[in-house]
């Protein structure tokens, strides 16, 4: 009985507490509006991610395609000195395992395509492109069918590459584009000039990357040097490089920020006025030097009126003194003569003697005397000055010796 008692309560308890009202439909509806907003704001900023990763991968793989081709031209084929005497993307001594079959049978030589490059590059996946002279099929405008394509030229893949070994080939990949991002791929047959031209002598080699949004990048090279690259739009394989285009870090119409009106310019603030520079102050000229004071006149020298220097054979080997004997003119006193400044040939007066009659007699060192020369004429000049500053000079001639 106490069972049966307890049995309504407990079912009334769970019903009470399993009750659940649920969402509304106002709330289902908030609900999804939040999550669709939040997928228009991820999707677009994942994508743009992917596609610049995309397009570095690209260009990483160009560049080092490249670099690859540089290093084959002028470590091995530049100088090579092939038979035809032509130098070109052609190995004339190729490796072993491209010796058999095709050109190497027939010409001696194998051309640089995808499958050389990936045995001489194994590491890096590398794609063999044709450049074919139709489209492929297209759908015709009512879809009820397929028509075919123009006779304009457009792209194929011919093959594979991977580890020196040819991976994937044959039909079944002509227009497989989903195969080329990741990998280099190689033109050999044809170059494009204002159109695409027979590649007859292997001058030139073109290298194409491709993104998975449908961009191609490219460069070609003429026997080393590279002479044109750029990107254009893949355009299902019949894009070529004469319709270059920019090369966008996103497609267009996928930028977060496309349709966006440009802000408007903000005008460059004006420019203060120029302050005109405050002038010059006048130069003031310099003073006029004074002029210099005159100098007095030199008195002329007196002239002695005899000089007679004994002995007249001066030995300048010898010790001893020799001896001037002065007469001066009428009107001078030989006591007026400044001692200290009597000279004769360097040498300075010992010893003056005045005997009057304006005649005196002065004493000199020979080994006093400088720079005299020997000869049997040798002019020897006696200077002096009076107690007023006039000078007074004289001069004998005598026999010098030195021995």
């Amino acid at each position: 009985m106490s069972g049966e008692n307890r049995s309504p309560a407990l079912i009334e308890y769970l019903k009470g507490t399993g009750t659940s009202q649920g969402f509304t439909l106002l709330e289902l509806l908030i609900i999804i509006i939040v999550i669709a907003i939040l997928v228009a704001i991820a999707v677009p900023l994942y994508l743009g991610h992917a596609n610049k990763a995309d397009r570095t991968t690209a260009l990483y793989n160009l560049k080092i395609g490249e670099k690859c081709v540089d290093t084959l031209w002028y470590d091995k084929l530049a100088g090579q000195n092939p038979e035809d005497g032509i130098e070109s993307y052609r190995d004339w001594d190729p490796p072993v395992a491209l010796r058999t079959g095709g050109s190497f049978d027939t010409d001696g030589w194998v051309p640089v395509d995808a499958g050389y490059m990936s045995e001489r590059e194994p590491t890096i996946k590398w794609a063999d492109l044709e450049v074919t002279g139709s489209s492929p099929p297209v759908a015709s405008a009512d879809l009820s069918g397929l028509s075919l394509a123009t006779a304009e030229y457009c792209f194929r893949i011919e093959g594979i590459y991977a580890g020196g070994k040819k991976v994937a080939g044959g039909s079944d990949i002509y227009h497989a584009w989903g195969a080329l991002p990741g990998k280099v791929g190689v033109i050999e047959g044809k170059y494009y000039d204002g159109g695409w031209q027979d590649n007859v002598d292997n001058f030139y080699i073109t290298l194409v990357t491709v993104e998975r949004r449908g961009v191609a990048h490219f460069l070609t090279l003429r026997q080393g040097a590279l002479i044109d690259y750029g990107s254009f739009n893949w355009d299902d394989g019949q894009g070529n490089p004469g319709n270059k285009i920019p090369d966008p870090a996103e497609p267009p119409g996928n930028n977060p920020g496309d349709d966006q009106p440009e802000p408007p310019v903000t005008p460059p603030a004006p420019e203060p006025p120029v302050t005109p520079p405050a002038p010059e102050p006048p130069v003031t000229p310099p003073a006029p030097e004074p002029p210099a004071p005159p100098q007095p006149a030199q008195p002329e020298p007196v002239i002695a009126s005899s000089v007679e220097i004994k002995p007249e054979t001066l030995n300048l080997s010898s010790n001893g003194n020799f001896t001037a004997f002065i007469e001066l003119p009428a009107g001078y006193d030989p006591n007026d003569l400044v001692i200290e400044s009597i000279k004769c040939g360097g040498a300075s007066a010992i010893k003056v003697n005045v005997t009057g009659n304006g005649k005196l007699n002065i004493k000199f060192d020979r080994q006093d005397l400088i720079g005299v020369p020997t000869g049997d004429a040798v002019v020897i000049t006696i200077t002096g000055v009076f107690s007023d500053g006039t000078p007074f000079i004289g001069h004998d001639t005598i026999r010098v010796i030195d021995n």
